[in-house]
């Protein structure tokens, strides 16, 4: 039989990369998101909403992983890989750009509040503790790069435009449930903080996704499944 998944390029991510593959790929990427989303819609705590869509969406990918000729997986993986590092500088842009607009215009909200709760919702501890400041650091930053992940897998080849466009998506999400759970009194002030953050997150994203995927694959480092 044939295999089907390499026979369907994704519209979004370029003709070397079936569309399946990435939709699924993308779907396991999003899963520490998704968790989160579940825990402000329904209550379900964090750690199991985070399992629960890691668990059916790698399931799925497992299945669709399986059935794939080297090539596709060798794309896959490179994906993948070239998300990880440019989701890492994507991340620290966001990062760097909160905490600059914050400082730059005076404003009142605290850039780094949501990740302590974060350490605080996984492991169940105060979020005044170091260890829901270090847990709550790790999962933003899995976030950051699982973000970017999806996003590479997807649209890794656009460019900055598209970075950006996907960094507005997180960004609408953002403001859809965090003003509430943070009990965020400066509205204003918060949206001009995550927007920017947001635009650098997508921008960097991007561009140097674009830019890793146009080199050599030599050019960056491949893992092995």
């Amino acid at each position: 039989m044939g295999n089907r998944t390499a026979t369907r390029p994704s519209r979004f991510g370029g003709a070397s990369l079936p569309l399946k593959v990435a939709v699924v790929g993308a779907a396991v990427a999003l899963s520490t998101g998704a968790g989160l989303v579940a825990y402000f819609v329904s209550g379900l705590s964090l750690p199991i909403g985070i399992g629960l869509a890691l668990v059916v969406s790698a399931t799925v990918g497992i299945v669709v992983w399986r059935r794939l000729d080297p090539p596709t997986r060798a794309v896959a993986r490179r994906r993948a890989w070239v998300g990880l590092w440019a989701g890492i500088a994507a991340t620290v842009a966001y990062d760097v750009t909160r905490f600059a607009v914050v400082a730059i215009f005076g404003l009142h909200v605290r850039p780094y509040a949501a990740i302590p709760l974060f350490g605080q919702l996984l492991i169940d501890v105060p979020a005044d503790t170091r260890a829901a400041l270090v847990v709550g650091l790790l999962y933003h930053v899995a976030n950051g790069t699982c973000f970017a992940i999806a996003y590479t897998l997807l649209a890794g080849t656009r460019g900055v435009v598209a970075g950006i466009v996907f960094a507005l998506v997180l960004e609408a999400f953002m403001l859809t449930f965090y003003p509430g759970w943070l009990n965020v009194q400066a509205i204003g002030e918060f949206f001009s903080m995550t927007i920017l953050g947001h635009v650098a997150y997508g921008a960097t994203l991007g561009g140097l996704s674009r830019r890793l995927l146009a080199s050599p694959p030599a050019a960056t480092s491949e893992v092995a499944p």
